[in-house]
């Protein structure tokens, strides 16, 4: 892309002020340095761009390897266990049971589903509570209120997929006895 250019050519450059009357080598050479330095900074900010290209392809390249691995991690189970970044989550939750996501959030891009669970918040495991025990269920929405609003970030979400859980229940009642 850019390479620097030899400090002689950089001299070079300025022998036309020689040639216009500043005879003085002392002149000439401080024309020689300050060409010199406007040469280097050139090169320090190509530098400084190249630096900014690469790590700009590092982070699109770490991206799309964590994202395959939490797609692999989601085909391979119904857990999805899900790191989330600072900003907007993107979805709402009744309970511990997500409603909504918002298409194109964080949630949306890390594979929530509406239909999934909540089962954890930063390492804190979300209480279990049976589907008539309205107290139960308050109990464990306050608390994933309150983890989600103090969690730092990043942080991880844990979520079970309400299809998988009830696949796991149908395979349970067909075993033999």
């Amino acid at each position: 892309r850019f390479l620097p250019e030899c400090p002689c050519a950089a001299a070079s450059r300025v022998a036309p002020f020689v040639a216009i009357g500043r005879s003085d080598t002392m002149d000439f050479w401080k024309a020689a340095a300050v060409a010199a330095q406007e040469q280097a900074d050139a090169v320090k900010r190509a530098a400084r761009e190249q630096v900014k290209e690469l790590k700009m392809g590092a982070l699109e390249l770490a991206e799309d390897i964590y994202g395959s691995a939490e797609a692999f991690k989601k085909k391979s189970s119904g857990d999805k266990e899900l790191e989330f970044k600072s900003g907007p989550l993107g979805f709402r939750l009744d309970g511990t049971l997500v409603i909504s996501v918002e298409p194109g959030s964080q949630a949306d891009t890390l594979g929530v589903e509406g239909g999934d669970r909540l089962a954890a918040v930063a390492g804190y495991s979300v209480p279990e509570f049976e589907p008539d025990d309205f107290e139960g269920e308050q109990r464990a929405m306050k608390l994933v209120k309150k983890w989600l609003k103090e969690m730092p970030r990043p942080s991880t979400l844990s979520f079970v997929s309400v299809a998988c859980a009830e696949d796991d229940l149908v395979e349970d009642d067909e075993a033999p006895a």
